[in-house]
Order: C-alpha cells, then structure tokens, then sequence
C-alpha cells in the first residue's frame, strides 16, 4: 500500500514538472508573439501570429490533459489513504 502511495505521489511530482515545462513553453510562445506582433517588418505577421497562436493552443490543450492527469493522481492517493484509514 504504502509502495502504492509513493509511486502515485512520485508519478504527481512527474506530471507537476511536465505542467510547468508546458507552462514554460507557453510563455516563450507568448513572447515570440509580442515580438511578431511588435515588428512591423515581419513578412505575413498575421500567418506568422496565427501559426504561434494555433501552437500556443495545442500547448494549452496539453497543459490542461497534464493538469487532469495530476487530479486523478491525486484522487487516487486520497482513496489510498481513506483506505488505509479504514483498515
């Protein structure tokens, strides 16, 4: 049970640190689009910032299959727990 626990809190801890590298990415996607948005010489900026925006959002949609995956982590250590309490 206890090996159970750790594993599930060591797979949490795993998919924190995925969460905040995509968070991370987000960010950076975030900044090449203020630098798009902020250069007027950029050729075809809308295609550009379209393309950084449908990237942001396949990040975003990622980060959030991640932030899921982290709550079901979770709900499966406090069932652990509760049933460890019971026992």
């Amino acid at each position: 049970m206890r090996g159970q626990i750790e594993g599930l809190a060591a797979d949490v801890r795993e998919l924190n640190g995925r969460e905040d590298l995509l968070f991370q990415k987000v960010m950076e996607i975030e900044d090449k689009i203020y630098v798009l948005s902020s250069n007027a010489r950029v050729s075809d900026l809308e295609s550009c910032m379209m393309t950084e925006f449908d990237r942001r959002s396949l990040v975003l949609k990622k980060l959030d299959e991640e932030r899921l995956a982290s709550f079901v982590r979770m709900d499966q250590i406090e069932d652990c727990f509760n049933s460890a309490s019971v026992v």
